[in-house]
């Protein structure tokens, strides 16, 4: 929205632009009303409260196309029609401003309200959501600290089963996805088939970095690995994981690699939750 002023129809009868018209020596009453509506207006975009106590006077003179060399006698001239008022620090303010832009100062200080309850707003949800966080991240260590389950890797494989359903495989899916990396005859093709019924293509693909990984990138060594699947009832990605990570548990004699807080730390984890829940209760009333 463009600022703008309410101006009478009748200034230039005004007695202060006649004694602004004989205070500069001016021709004509226009002039003086050029000058003073100039002020208004360029006070209306750069000092909407009609303050001008952060200009200078050339700065004041310049706005309303006179030479700097002329900015303290129009400052002046100005002062002593009423047209500014200056206080004892020599700082400049828009006579009666109220008078003649009311309603923009009205909105300017709807504007400034309004910014200032979308900031509150937002560093009281952003603060809201620090603490959601930080009771989520304690429910988490104390169920680990309980379980020795790591939740977070729990809670993926449950999405990744929920976004992956069971999917439905032909000859032609499966020649797309695996002929980039191995090629495969038509009775390779019919074997990938039947042994990829149920999985899905996250966990085909594993098998394949798998082979490469092992150097062993042919049907054989990658039918191995599917029918080894197959026989352990692994159709996810995520089941996949949780078995390697179970392997490597009982191969390394049951000691998980992850540190197991203390009783003591599951005592203080569960104080700190409840200290945010009673902060998210407060928040809420």
């Amino acid at each position: 929205m463009l600022p703008w002023i309410q101006v009478y129809s009748n200034l230039a009868d005004h007695p202060k632009i006649y004694a602004l018209v004989d205070r500069m020596k001016l021709r004509r009453n226009s002039e003086a009303v050029g000058i003073v509506v100039s002020l208004w207006l360029w006070a209306a975009k750069n000092a909407p409260d009609g303050d001008l106590s952060g200009f200078p006077e050339r700065a004041i003179a310049q706005a309303l196309g006179f030479q700097i060399n002329y900015a303290k006698k129009l400052c002046q001239a100005l002062v002593d029609t009423n047209w500014l008022d200056v206080d004892a620090e020599g700082c400049y303010s828009i006579h009666n401003w109220s008078r003649y832009a009311g309603r923009l100062i009205e909105i300017t200080l709807r504007q400034r309200e309004q910014t200032k309850t979308r900031m509150r707003r937002y560093r009281k949800n952003a603060l809201e959501t620090q603490r959601k966080l930080k009771l989520e991240n304690e429910t988490l260590r104390v169920t680990y600290a309980l379980t020795g389950q790591d939740i977070t890797e729990q809670n993926q494989t449950v999405i990744s089963h929920q976004e992956e359903s069971s999917p439905s495989w032909s000859k032609s899916k499966l020649n797309s996805l695996f002929s980039p990396k191995l090629q495969l005859s038509e009775s390779a093709l019919g074997e990938l088939l039947s042994l990829a019924d149920g999985m899905e293509e996250r966990l085909l693909l594993q098998s394949l970095e798998i082979a490469r990984d092992n150097g062993k990138l042919n049907w054989g060594y990658v039918r191995g690995i599917l029918r080894n699947w197959r026989n352990n009832g692994v159709k996810t990605l995520g089941e996949f994981k949780e078995r390697e990570a179970r392997r490597k548990v009982n191969k390394s004699g049951g000691n998980p690699s992850i540190p197991v807080p203390g009783a003591q730390d599951v005592a203080e984890s569960r104080r700190r939750m409840e200290q945010l829940r009673e902060e998210l209760r407060g928040e809420g009333t």
